[in-house]
């Protein structure tokens, strides 16, 4: 994993209390560990002194598809998004199977459920760092959260992408690589940004079907949500 060589001051907007949360970290997941950079833009801030109270603070959020991004070391924060990490920084477990991250990693968790992230295992080789962290013993699965998919990466049989095929852009309906592990590539999944006559930017996946708003010129919006020659 490649990490920049400068402090990264995160764009916290929005402070709450971390106090007494009421929710149960048994629904909570740990992802593993990823670049600072990788945390979502106007996150929510949560006054967390630990890593257990970042999580439960953003479990108990009344938001859906809830994230915990908690970044230890001497100036530890803790944000909370809707939004998973970005998806050019893998999301790597720690070597060996520990539960821990580097003071310089962002631990992510899942508490409920997420949008589109990346597994692969750390890198052989990588050193060990006497400032680890040590996670509470969450539930740490291989597999993905509910309602997630564990869809195959192209060009990397030994990793797996956690999409959700109702919403994800680039893989719409299904895993477009096939589903991990399965022995069939074949697959219905679409994706979004690639349909003739759309417009960058101007189209989602909804409930698992490409829907445009918004076409090319020499193309027009039909009633079904896609756009067709005019």
């Amino acid at each position: 994993m490649s990490f920049k060589s400068f402090i990264i001051a995160l764009p916290f907007l929005l402070a709450v209390s971390a106090s007494s949360p009421s929710s149960s970290t048994e629904h909570n997941i740990f992802l593993g560990c990823t670049d600072p950079l990788a945390t979502p833009i106007r996150p929510l801030k949560v006054n967390a002194d630990s890593v257990s109270s970042c999580v439960e603070s953003c479990g108990s959020s009344a938001i859906k598809n809830t994230f915990a991004y908690w970044l230890g070391g001497e100036e530890s924060s803790c944000v909370c998004s809707t939004v998973g990490p970005a998806e050019e920084y893998d999301i790597a477990f720690p070597r060996d199977g520990e539960s821990s991250c580097d003071d310089h990693e962002v631990a992510v968790f899942v508490t409920k459920s997420g949008h589109s992230f990346q597994h692969q295992p750390k890198r052989s080789g990588r050193s060990s760092s006497k400032f680890k962290r040590s996670l509470p013993p969450i539930e740490r699965d291989t597999s993905c959260p509910e309602p997630l998919t564990a869809c195959n990466v192209e060009g990397d049989s030994s990793s797996y992408q956690c999409i959700d095929p109702q919403f994800a852009l680039n893989s719409c309906g299904g895993c477009i690589h096939g589903e991990f592990g399965s022995t069939s590539v074949a697959s219905s999944a679409v994706d979004c940004s690639k349909l003739e006559g759309v417009a960058e930017g101007g189209v989602i996946c909804s409930a698992g079907r490409c829907k445009a708003y918004r076409c090319s010129d020499g193309y027009q919006l039909s009633s079904a949500n896609t756009c067709v020659k005019k």
